[in-house]
């Protein structure tokens, strides 16, 4: 093994002839180190650990944790270390007690028998909590970085400790110190190392504690050559941070290839994450992103940054193929969530993935993932069907289900032909059903038969205990097969008498409306939705008061319920949003709502804007007041879908208006793999629809 550390004072003007004094490698005793009291020196008892607090409250237990670290009894360190990691850098996330742990997690770092590596990689986790300033020593994190700066020197002979975790666990908490303060104990210039993960994690700490040394660029190219594929992603992840955007397609490639041979090195957001180096351009983050800090750098995160070559990337990763092409896939998806107009390059990734992949984690999910990048699509390429079509005879109905749905987004000619084998099969619902019926419409009546035999059999059987009923899956795509889902009318009159699946036989008899009197068996279809405005839930009874005005044209219940929503003391965003759907029948309460247009809170005033303008049928001044809102937050976008049902588009807003249709990253977060359409684009639509309305 070659490892050494420059021993000494730091000198700029030396030349490369000059670096490379070394530090033989550690061959001392721990007890030698420090002599027989691993803690001597320091007063683990001086800290006021009562007073401070980590994930569990009083940090007064943290004194035995630490000492148990160096325990003689194996079973109690791991425990120890298990309870710290938890304690105080509980998922990401450093207390009070984090900083003054640091001494004496250090001295354990050096004489700990064993899981010295885990103790390095607490250390520096704790030097980077998730979003907040790593360099400001008033944050959290920030303090712990300021005491692994006074240990570090103590800490430098490990840069030669046999075990390659510990070296690099030193070498990440260099990495976390200012400049001077590592050129005193050792010079990295000089550090070399037979492991190559060894060796990647040096080149990061080198770019960041010598970002001047005339060598470092020479170094970096020498570097994307070099045989360990680490090295060569750290070179590459370090020139493409300092040479900014547009990245080089050639360094991209090196990337690429190295995330194929050994994965992504530095996955982000956890503790692996680096700060950003101190001469890189691409310091400011886009605004909307949570990452490991404010200033991370990791592999996946840095690429995405220029989004067509991280998709150039994310291609090159999966189709090599490796067990680390799955890293392709979640470089794509990353570009899906923080990029717009990307969704043919990403469905491609995906369906690459999905066709040659030899062992696919969580199939369904990107075959939801591929659905909604098709749902933006105008013509598909055949070849993402052809990736689909094997995955929709799956005998996992969840599977089967989501490549249904993928098929009916991209239009594929056989879709209605498998849907109605898989509802047949008992294996089409949830997502990949709404998509057939949402896509196909009318054309998709074909499946009825198969929709009623299920209603017939299911409403007859108890729901599944603490899940979804799988029969609102059904009812809830009806009204979207047209005419002939009117047969169904009797179904969800009986699923109101049964007192199953009301809420949703409610919703689809609401969008039948008064249609629904006239289908066959339907003679009773008012008194039964008056009784379930009586007899149900809250929410029940909300959306039986609105069925009966929608289908009956009846709002007696609507108005009794709005009396006793309006007698509540408390009104909160939840009941004004009820008396809003309630419409006209909440009229006597809407001097109630006005005041909270006048609210400083964006929901609290959309809200009110919202429910005033359905109660009232009045404009103004609700038109106004979401104009003051619409924004790049979520109550913006619901401000912008309210003024676009209002068909208006009042001056003031127009800019904000613009940015929301025209920004080239995503605004709106999108949590639900559904295979519909990102939550951004359906905002972005919204945005673009009410431009529409402004003169020409």
């Amino acid at each position: 093994m070659i490892c050494s550390a420059r021993v000494g004072r730091f000198d700029a003007s030396m030349d490369d002839s000059q670096v490379g004094v070394t530090l033989p490698c550690l061959d001392m005793s721990v007890s030698e180190m420090v002599g027989p009291d691993p803690f001597a020196g320091l007063d683990l008892e001086a800290v006021g650990w009562a007073g401070l607090t980590h994930a569990y409250g009083s940090a007064s237990d943290v004194p035995a944790l630490i000492r148990s670290l160096v325990a003689p009894d194996a079973d109690e360190r791991s425990k120890a270390l298990q309870g710290l990691f938890s304690a105080i850098y509980h998922q990401g996330t450093v207390y009070r007690a984090s900083a003054p742990a640091v001494p004496f997690l250090a001295r354990a770092l050096i004489t700990a028998p064993d899981q010295r590596a885990l103790i390095g990689q607490l250390i520096a986790g704790m030097s980077r909590q998730y979003g907040e300033d790593w360099s400001d020593p008033s944050t959290l994190s920030g303090a712990v970085r300021a005491q692994v700066a006074a240990v570090v020197g103590e800490l430098a002979p490990l840069l030669a400790d046999p075990d390659p975790g510990i070296r690099q666990a030193m070498l990440r908490l260099i990495a976390v110190c200012p400049s001077p303060v590592v050129r005193e104990p050792c010079d990295l210039r000089g550090f070399d190392d037979e492991d190559g993960h060894v060796r990647a994690d040096a080149l990061l700490a080198l770019a960041r504690v010598e970002p001047d040394w005339p060598r470092l660029r020479p170094r970096l190219e020498e570097s994307l050559h070099d045989d360990s594929p680490a090295v060569r992603q750290a070179a590459a992840l370090i020139v493409l941070s300092l040479d900014g955007l547009p990245f080089s397609q050639a360094t991209t490639t090196v990337l690429a290839d190295s995330i194929s041979a050994v994965g992504d090195l530095w996955a982000e957001p956890h503790d692996e994450s680096w700060d950003r180096l101190p001469r890189s351009p691409l310091r400011d983050p886009p605004e909307d992103r949570v990452g490991a800090g404010r200033d991370s750098l990791g592999v996946l995160t840095t690429l995405t940054l220029d989004p067509d070559a991280a998709l150039e990337a994310a291609a090159r990763i999966v189709a090599a193929p490796t067990r680390h092409a799955v890293q392709g896939v979640h470089l794509a998806e990353q570009v899906y969530d923080y990029w717009r107009d990307r969704d043919e390059a990403v469905a491609a990734v995906l369906a690459t993935y999905l066709a040659i992949a030899a062992d696919i984690t969580y199939p369904s999910v990107r075959l939801c993932e591929l659905a909604g990048c098709a749902s933006r699509i105008e013509a598909p390429d055949p070849g993402l069907a052809t990736a689909v079509l094997p995955w929709a005879e799956h005998g996992d109905g969840k599977i089967a289900s989501a490549a249904v749905g993928a098929l009916a987004r991209l239009r594929h000619e056989r879709c209605l032909e498998l849907a109605e084998s898989a509802l047949a099969r008992r294996m089409l619902g949830g997502s990949g059903l709404l998509a057939v019926c949402e896509v196909y419409s009318e054309q998709a009546a074909t499946l009825l038969p198969h929709l009623r035999q299920q209603l017939t059999e299911q409403s007859t059987q108890p729901p599944p205990p603490g899940t979804g009923d799988p029969l609102a899956e059904v009812v809830q795509v009806l009204p979207l097969l047209g005419a002939g889902a009117l047969s169904t009318v009797p179904d969800l009159l009986g699923l109101l008498q049964a007192g199953r699946c009301v809420r949703s036989a409610l919703q689809a008899l609401t969008r039948f409306g008064p249609a629904a009197l006239a289908a066959p068996g339907s003679r009773d279809a008012a008194v039964l939705i008056e009784g379930a405005s009586a007899a149900g839930s809250a929410p029940d009874r909300l959306f039986a008061a609105v069925a009966l005005r929608e289908v009956a044209g009846d709002d007696s219940c609507a108005r009794r319920l709005a009396a006793e929503l309006a007698s509540r003391p408390d009104w909160g965003n939840h009941t004004v949003a009820q008396l809003g759907l309630l419409g006209p029948a909440a009229a006597a309460y809407a001097p109630r709502i006005a005041p909270g247009l006048d609210s400083a809170g964006p929901w609290t005033a959309v809200r009110a804007a919202e429910a005033y303008w359905k109660i009232t049928g009045q404009t103004e001044p609700c038109a106004d007041v979401l104009a003051r809102h619409v924004s790049a937050k979520p109550p913006g976008f619901t401000a912008v879908a309210t003024l676009l049902a209002m068909s208006r588009l009042p001056a003031q807003c127009l800019p904000m208006v613009r940015h929301l249709a025209d920004a080239p990253r995503r605004l709106a977060f999108d949590g639900f793999q559904n295979g519909a359409a990102h939550a951004d684009d359906v905002m972005r639509d919204n945005a673009r629809a009410l431009l529409r309305l402004q003169p020409t």
